[in-house]
């Protein structure tokens, strides 16, 4: 294998697949990448593979290639490599299969790698029964319901997000049990075809990874227990999170008739110092609700008190609930909307968080309350 690639083309696709390299393995060939220097219709390219054999992504690089061949190499060492080299040409030589000689202007390096044999092979899909899916929307999508997917519970199904296509329209939910994160988008672009699968969340922090290529889109599919996602030469597959996703429509409430709006950059801050103060395992704050007003406060009998007012518009009686402000803070950094409406009922009922301002998504954000001592 002997190939010459700009340093800045090879190291943007290698930084996309660092995501999915295993930092820790008992198989010691998924810590590497696998490179594949081929000649194609359009000239030169090494296609880039990385897996962990849940989720894959498979990629290309322009290049000259003098001669074809393929080997893996140490992921991570090799993107630092990659990194640190001037933006000029690299030029890989690699003659006996387990070690490659890296040569960029007066730098030289000398890196073990290893052969093929042993490397996994992505599945294949041939896309002929996708759909298409806009994918800058999608990003935003993922980007406020991802914080509310569980990493510590058994339940597999919590492991990832649901995602719903149909009549028009593509929604995500997520949830850890404590709290419950729904966005939906309505698209005349997006298929009428009904889909409705668990995406782990590793796959979704991998999709964010991605640059829409010219038109936009990404191309989604689904054969057996696999899924697949393309972005112009750019792959994303992933194994489907088995199990059945919970009943997530009887969680959203329907009688919480005292409203309140706060602007959400006030409500972060106060937030983000009262909070200072709250006990560390349960990050308890009350928030006091009256006519024009909101206060936050925390007590914590090793450490202290805090208390904070901020304004609001509320035209009702006063009382008082508790959140976790950890809750509350990631979904005030996901918001996207100068003022947040707050939609309660009481001290013992979940609580629906929303943008109040029409944006191109219906995104709820639902939190089950704390007991207040």
């Amino acid at each position: 294998m002997e190939f010459v690639a700009r340093t800045a083309d090879l190291l943007q696709e290698l930084s996309l697949v660092q995501g999915v390299v295993e930092r820790k393995t008992t198989i010691p060939i998924l810590s590497n990448v696998r490179l594949d220097a081929r000649d194609s219709k359009k000239g030169g390219e090494i296609e880039i593979v990385a897996t962990d054999l849940e989720v894959g992504v498979r990629t290309v690089c322009p290049a000259v290639v003098k001669k074809t061949g393929a080997m893996t190499l140490p992921a991570r060492r090799l993107h630092e490599i990659v990194r640190l080299l001037p933006d000029s040409e690299v030029e890989f030589n690699a003659r006996d299969g387990s070690w490659v000689n890296i040569a960029c202007e007066r730098i030289k390096y000398r890196l073990a790698g290893a052969g093929t044999a042993d490397f996994p092979t992505l599945p294949d899909y041939d896309f002929k029964d996708s759909i298409s899916l806009p994918l800058l929307p999608l990003k935003g999508m993922i980007e406020r319901i991802i914080f509310a997917i569980t990493t510590e519970d058994p339940r597999f199904a919590l492991n990832g997000a649901l995602l719903n296509t149909g009549a028009g329209k593509i929604s995500l939910v997520a949830t850890d049990g404590h709290r419950l994160a729904l966005i939906t988008r309505t698209d005349g672009s997006v298929a009428d075809k009904e889909i409705r699968v668990i995406v782990p969340r590793k796959t979704l922090v991998e999709l964010l990874r991605f640059e829409p290529g010219p038109e936009g889109e990404v191309r989604f599919g689904l054969h057996g227990n696999q899924m697949f996602f393309k972005m112009g030469r750019r792959l994303l597959q992933s194994s489907v999170v088995e199990g059945t996703f919970p009943n997530y429509e009887k969680v959203l409430p329907e009688k919480n008739d005292r409203l309140m709006t706060v602007a959400t950059e006030a409500f972060r801050g106060a937030l983000g110092r009262v909070s200072l103060l709250s006990q560390e395992r349960s990050r308890l704050v009350k928030l006091s609700i009256d006519q024009g007003k909101l206060v936050l406060s925390t007590q914590n009998p090793e450490m202290g008190e805090a208390e904070e007012t901020i304004a609001s518009e509320y035209d009702g009686p006063p009382f008082q609930v508790g959140f976790n402000a950890r809750y509350l803070a990631e979904f005030l950094d996901a918001a996207g909307s100068p003022r947040i409406r707050l939609e309660l009922r009481d001290e013992t009922a979940q609580g629906l968080f929303r943008p109040d301002e029409e944006q191109e998504w219906d995104y709820r954000y639902v939190v089950m309350p704390m007991r207040l001592t």
